[in-house]
C-alpha cells in the first residue's frame, strides 16, 4: 500500500490534521449560533425575599417569553387561593447576535457559559444582571395559562 514508511507517516499525519480541522470547525459553529431555547431562573436571582420563583424563558430568534407561575412561594406568600396557572408575557426585539434591543432603546445582552445563561438588562444609564439554568434547545410552552395572562388577548 505505501512504498515506504515516510509515506504512511506522512498520510497518517495528513488524517489527523484534516480530522483536527474539521472537529474545531463544527465546534466553532456551534459556539457562534445565537442563543435560542427554554431556561429557567436561578435561585440567585430569585425577588421575594428569596422565596421560591418558578419562572420560565423562551428565546425563539427575536421572540421572548415569559412563563411566571402563579402559586409558587413568591407569588402566593399569603397562601391565598391563587390559580395554579402561568401568567405569560412575550416581546419581539430587534436581534444582533446575543443583543436584543426594545422599542424604547433598552437592551438585554445574553451570554451563556455552560448550561448558565446571564442576562444584562440595561436600560436609561441603569442595568440588572438576572441568572437562569439552560434546560433545553427547544421551546417549550407551560399550561394552563392563567385566564387574565396577556397570552389570551
Amino acid at each position: 500500500m505505501f512504498n515506504n514508511i515516510f509515506q504512511a507517516k506522512f498520510s497518517f499525519k495528513a488524517i489527523l490534521l484534516l480530522s483536527s480541522i474539521i472537529l474545531f470547525s463544527c465546534e466553532d459553529d456551534a459556539k457562534d449560533s445565537p442563543i435560542n431555547g427554554t431556561f429557567q431562573l436561578r435561585e440567585e436571582s430569585w425577588g421575594c425575599d428569596n422565596r421560591e420563583e418558578i419562572e420560565y424563558m423562551t428565546i425563539n430568534n427575536t421572540t421572548v417569553t415569559f412563563y411566571m407561575y402563579m402559586d409558587d412561594e413568591c407569588s402566593n406568600w399569603d397562601d391565598s387561593d391563587y390559580d395554579e396557572c402561568y401568567e405569560v408575557e412575550s416581546e419581539t426585539w430587534a436581534r444582533d447576535g446575543d443583543v436584543l434591543t426594545g422599542a424604547d432603546g433598552e437592551t438585554i445582552t445574553l451570554s451563556l457559559s455552560g448550561k448558565e445563561l446571564t442576562i444584562t438588562i440595561a436600560w436609561d444609564g441603569e442595568s440588572d444582571t438576572v441568572y437562569y439554568d439552560h434546560i433545553g434547545d427547544d421551546i417549550r410552552t407551560y399550561i394552563p395559562i392563567c385566564s387574565w395572562s396577556e397570552a389570551n388577548y
